[in-house]
């Protein structure tokens, strides 16, 4: 047997090597407001020559049923009424964040007034015609608007119409059910299913199934108005419109405590201090200027990153636009010359305060489709595909509205490859009625 031939190859290897150092500044980039001022105040207690003071604030926390976070798992509003916030103010958000200020826009906000906590409408139409000076039509306008936020149901005038809105907004209702709660509640209610099935030709197995997808929509909302387990949020930063019509971006100081390095006590504990007592004092002298680096480097990196979201979104926030631009992490990142983990670290958990709500960075990133942009894939927020839907129906004739066909090939023609399936369940989330409902003769 031939001797087997071992050969020694020298080869270079590039790694690197995580230190605690590195680790720690990772985990304070990521933290949000209210994590990072525990962590500084819980280091203090174990650095003798670290001095803290807590900021006096001007704004304090918010709560969080005005705060816009990436979690998209549930319906929004499913979101919003868990934590416990009143029927109205929820209305009145969802309001002011969709609908521009226009005469109309004050009438829905009249209509709000008289809802109850159960979702009913308790005041008649043409009263509030003869309150308000309106016309007749406005005011019909004004409730069909009224009755396209969430929850499904609001703003029902009776019981009928509660169904309807809730059938008209389900896609899993059966195909006629939306139609024979429209034409024989009456007899669905009294269960004269010969009646029906006399008229419409429809066989009695199809009634039932209609009948016992009614039997599980609600009566009534039970909207909960207790306020015990609102949860609040630290924003990292505030936006405001300023007098020249810019945005105006400043860091929430106040949310973090100051952290200085005390030079006097360090002084006097230095002079007594044997080898191993410099040693430690030297330690933790480092450690505070590592901390005071790393905060500045994460206050930097917020107020950066967040900048570049407004150059890209200023016409949404200055209200010149009613959509998002399409807006990925890789745009942020060219724009800030930062790395694309880099920002993904920072959005997380990182708010700022706007005139429109209060908004998580990582809101802006809730991709669901691609286009094609110069020859690069570009993910386009959901946020947007839904602004732009309702801007479009926003735009339409009522003689002849636009249909979701119609919508979809709209977004064909941009490269965004989207179904008529799709925007029908995009619409329907947003409570806009199907076409044949929205028109109007």
């Amino acid at each position: 047997m031939a001797m087997q031939e071992f050969q020694l190859k020298q080869t270079q290897q590039q790694s690197i090597r995580m230190t605690q150092q590195m680790r720690q500044a990772l985990h304070i980039l990521q933290m949000p407001m209210s994590e990072l001022s525990a962590y500084i105040e819980d280091t203090a207690l174990g650095n003798p020559l670290m001095d803290i003071k807590k900021r006096a604030s001007d704004t304090g926390a918010v709560a969080v049923s005005n705060v816009y976070t990436a979690d998209n798992q549930t319906p929004w509003y499913e979101r919003m009424e868990s934590k416990n916030q009143s029927l109205y103010d929820f209305l009145h958000e969802q309001i002011y964040l969709n609908m521009k200020n226009t005469p109309l826009r004050q009438l829905v906000l009249f209509l709000i007034r008289y809802v109850t906590d159960d979702g009913y409408l308790d005041i008649k139409l043409e009263e509030v015609a003869e309150a308000t000076a309106a016309q007749e039509t406005e005011v019909l306008d004004a409730l069909t608007l009224l009755q396209q936020l969430d929850p499904p149901g609001v703003g029902a005038r009776d019981l009928q119409e509660f169904l309807m809105l809730q059938t008209e907004r389900d896609e899993q209702s059966p195909p006629l059910a939306y139609y024979i709660l429209e034409n024989y509640f009456k007899e669905l209610s009294a269960y004269r299913l010969e009646s029906i099935r006399d008229v419409e030709e429809i066989d009695h197995d199809e009634l039932i199934e209609i009948i016992t997808y009614m039997s599980k929509l609600k009566t009534k909302l039970q909207w909960e108005t207790t306020f015990e387990e609102t949860v609040f949020v630290e924003p990292d930063i505030y936006v405001a419109i300023a007098e020249d019509n810019t945005l105006d971006v400043s860091f929430n100081q106040s949310g973090l405590p100051s952290v200085a390095f005390n030079e006097d006590y360090y002084s006097e504990l230095l002079a007594l201090a044997d080898k191993d007592m410099k040693r430690y004092l030297e330690e933790k002298k480092k450690e505070i200027s590592w901390i005071q680096q790393c905060v500045l480097q994460r206050t930097q990196n917020v107020i950066k990153i967040t900048e570049a979201i407004l150059q890209l979104q200023a016409d949404y926030f200055l209200e010149k636009a009613s959509s998002m631009k399409p807006m990925a992490m890789k745009n942020i990142a060219k724009i800030t010359d930062l790395s694309i983990s880099t920002v993904s670290r920072v959005v997380n958990d990182k708010y700022m305060a706007t005139p429109k709500g209060i908004f998580e960075l990582r809101f802006f990133f809730r991709s669901g489709f691609m286009k094609e942009d110069d020859g690069d894939q570009v993910a386009i927020s959901s946020i947007v595909i839904e602004t732009e839907i309702k801007e479009i129906i926003g735009r339409e004739e009522k003689v002849k509205p636009v249909s979701d066909q119609m919508i979809a090939d709209h977004f064909i023609a941009q490269g965004i490859d989207i179904s008529r399936r799709t925007v029908a369940k995009y619409r329907m989330g947003l409570g806009i009625p199907s076409s044949s409902k929205r028109k109007r003769t």
